[in-house]
């Protein structure tokens, strides 16, 4: 694991465990066992550290979502795939992203950070966009279908069921986090119904 690596997965830790507001550089320094120079080596201050840590949980769900695996298996099973590690990285991601936003100088400067970077959420939208035109591409989704709009069908919910959970200390109803992934790939099949081509 790369030095940079060790440093974010640390940084997490102490975010969980005490809050974002409560962590400062030389705690994080001492978790992961480095001089706090060190941090500095990496990152350019403590907000580019904690918006690192959100960022950097992104690739596991953007590697499911890729436009690569159109063509593999159904349309219908690769968004239930898709949903399940969209809601374990919002799962990761949701209280991380409350720190950030509940400091509002830290707020701000990760703002800037993204401006910078031409970065933000929306990449991930776009990111499961570009997989539903692949699919199109190869006829498994007619043509009428708004790749964006299944996007954004597909993810807000998968948001809004992690965001409740984490605000309730449970699912919002008695169901598993598969069973609500299967109801909202259920609806939004059936709602572009005339749409999609099912293929097994």
């Amino acid at each position: 694991m790369s030095t940079r690596q060790e440093i974010l997965r640390a940084t997490e830790r102490l975010i969980r465990r005490k809050g974002l507001s409560r962590v400062t550089t030389k705690q994080i320094a001492q978790e992961v066992g480095f001089a706090e120079g060190t941090l500095f080596n990496h990152f350019r201050d403590k907000s580019d550290l904690f918006g690192a840590v959100l960022v950097e949980n992104l690739p596991p769900l953007m590697e499911i979502s890729t436009s690569d695996r159109a063509g593999q298996g159904t349309v219908g099973a690769n968004l239930r795939e898709i949903a399940l590690a969209a809601i374990k990285f919002f799962d990761k991601v949701v209280p991380l992203a409350a720190s950030v936003f509940a400091d509002i100088e830290l707020r701000t400067q990760h703002r800037a950070a993204l401006r910078r970077s031409k970065g933000g959420p929306h990449h991930l939208f776009e990111h499961l966009a570009k997989y539903v035109a692949a699919e199109q591409s190869l006829g498994r989704i007619q043509p009428q279908v708004d790749p964006l709009g299944v996007a954004v069908l597909l993810l807000a919910p998968c948001f809004h069921w992690v965001f409740i959970k984490r605000a309730n200390g449970q699912n919002l109803f008695k169901i598993t986090d598969a069973e609500f992934v299967n109801l909202t790939v259920r609806t939004l099949e059936h709602a572009i119904r005339s749409e999609i081509r099912k293929l097994s």
